[in-house]
């Protein structure tokens, strides 16, 4: 038999994303494509056997999320000359319908590329990878013609009257009621998120108001009361990006397979399931999750002084919970991460745009990849920037996180001392017992307190894993723990100062 592919792509989701003003418009942006394809693969489960996306029972488990990605391939029953319109037509009346959305103007915006064809036709389509080896997987040949439909496509500037409706107050509320089901009325603006560990329900209230109405003085004046009392790490707002490695690998093991490329699907979902569970419990707000590729908004520290480090290493952690079998594991999958931290005031959109840049063109470039590249863009437009590995590297980075008394003083003293010593620094790296005597001749790390001792000894334990994960670049490893430091004192608690304090006794 010759089975006969459907495949498609939607957007232009990134394109709307970077439109919007305020973090409710991002959600909207990001739903309003999952329920499309939500509606699609209703509407496709009609005419075949749908082999990605995995279908979805129960969207309401996901907090909100949109979760349905933006592909989808099936085997069609049999040839059908109207596929396009019984299926793609259909889901955006639907779509238009259940969110009071203009019809013709949602068609008109929206940018659907459609590929049927048969086994015979996608055998003879020939593709070859990196090293010139032919490419068999239909998977990631249906991928590539779809990649090439999206490249031509053309981004309708002109739909502004769309996006205002999109945007509306009133659309966001059939929106929240489809993504929320009335467990919630709004999504939380960028405050509700960063500083809802002193957040009150007065500010809340002031907070939660619709963008045409303007405070009162009374609302001005606590609002601005408010603001000023604020820790330091709460006036910024952590924007998370994750996107799977080496799924491509995984899709060329099993691809010959539909049942297992199936149960892959479900997995990526239930793993969704519990990573959106994991981000709300948190404090954060999913966009959209689905299966390796996670977009949310999230404190700097949480109401539980829970930092978003922390909240990084349970989505690892519940990544391989899910991804342990031997296919992954032979295919070292991982999950990378962009993170941008930007002031409250910062645009929404260009910090979108800086979150995605670090993912996809810092971390997604690293080879083995694995890692997280963020950055700390503070409201004086200065910025730290620097990627960790994930494993010891990282998780010596956890371990200087740890809050404890006179830490501050520690970050500076140490700060201090990577640029008084420098040239010591770079000659003793080059011999692990040399720069620990350093260390224990400067520090004297055996006659500190439990807190300042295990700290000098992650800093130790971080700066060799990146000597040897930077290819014994000394200068670099230096420069890569300033930045730390500098990252730690802005996370740190602990405002006391006291000069020299690793030198002090205790």
């Amino acid at each position: 038999m010759n089975t006969t592919y459907l495949a498609l792509t939607i957007g232009p989701i990134y394109k709307t994303m970077l439109r919007a003003r305020k973090t409710r418009e991002v959600w909207v942006s990001s739903y309003l494509f999952s329920f499309i394809m939500q509606k699609i693969v209703e509407e496709a489960g009609k005419y075949g056997d749908i082999i990605l996306p995995y279908p979805m029972k129960n969207p309401e488990n996901f907090n909100g999320a949109g979760i349905f990605p933006d592909r989808l391939i099936m085997m069609l029953k049999e040839e059908n000359l109207n596929i396009q319109e019984k299926v793609v037509g259909a889901a955006l009346i639907k779509t238009a319908k259940e969110l009071s959305l203009n019809a013709t103007l949602l068609d008109n915006y929206t940018q659907i590329s459609f590929v049927v064809i048969n086994e015979v036709q996608l055998k003879d389509f020939e593709m070859k990878n990196e090293k010139g080896e032919a490419i068999i997987s239909f998977i990631h040949k249906l991928n590539f013609i779809l990649d090439n439909q999206e490249l031509q496509a053309k981004y309708n500037a002109t739909n502004e009257v769309f996006l205002k409706d999109l945007f509306d107050h009133k659309t966001r509320k059939k929106f929240y009621d489809l993504g929320f089901g009335n467990k919630r009325h709004s999504f939380p603006s960028i405050l509700e998120i960063s500083a809802q560990a002193t957040l009150t329900p007065q500010i809340r209230n002031i907070l939660e108001k619709d963008d045409d109405k303007s405070f009162s003085n009374e609302e001005q004046v606590e609002y601005d009361n408010f603001i000023a009392k604020l820790p330091k790490h709460q006036k910024y707002m952590a924007i998370l990006r994750a996107d799977g490695d080496n799924f491509g690998k995984v899709i060329s093991e099993i691809s010959s397979d539909i049942q297992q490329v199936k149960s892959f699907s479900e997995t990526l979902t239930r793993f969704s399931e519990e990573a959106a569970k994991i981000i709300n419990d948190f404090g954060g707000a999913v966009v959209y999750i689905g299966g390796d590729d996670i977009v949310c908004f999230a404190p700097v520290v949480n109401a539980q002084d829970k930092n978003i480090f922390q909240l990084v290493n349970d989505l690892n952690a519940c990544f391989y919970d899910f991804f342990k079998e031997d296919v992954y594991k032979q295919a070292n999958v991982s999950l990378s991460y962009g993170l941008s931290l930007t002031y409250y005031k910062y645009p929404l959109n260009e910090a979108l745009d800086l979150s995605y840049n670090l993912l996809f063109y810092k971390s997604k470039k690293y080879e083995p990849k694995n890692c997280i590249t963020f950055q700390l863009l503070q409201h004086s437009g200065q910025y730290r920037e620097t990627r960790l590995t994930f494993g010891e590297n990282y998780n010596s980075f956890l371990k200087m996180l740890d809050n404890f008394k006179d830490k501050d003083a520690l970050l500076q003293s140490l700060t201090h001392k990577l640029m008084e010593d420098e040239k010591i620094l770079l000659e003793v790296l080059q011999k692990k017992e040399r720069f620990l005597g350093y260390f224990e001749n400067h520090f004297a790390a055996e006659s500190k307190k439990a807190a300042t001792r295990s700290f000098i000894k992650s800093v130790q334990e971080n700066i060799l894993s990146s000597y040897e994960i930077l290819n014994h670049d000394g200068k670099n490893t230096l420069i890569q723990m300033n930045t730390i430091c500098r990252i730690l004192k802005f996370l740190s608690k602990d405002e006391q100062q006291i000069p020299n304090a690793l030198h002090a006794n205790g």
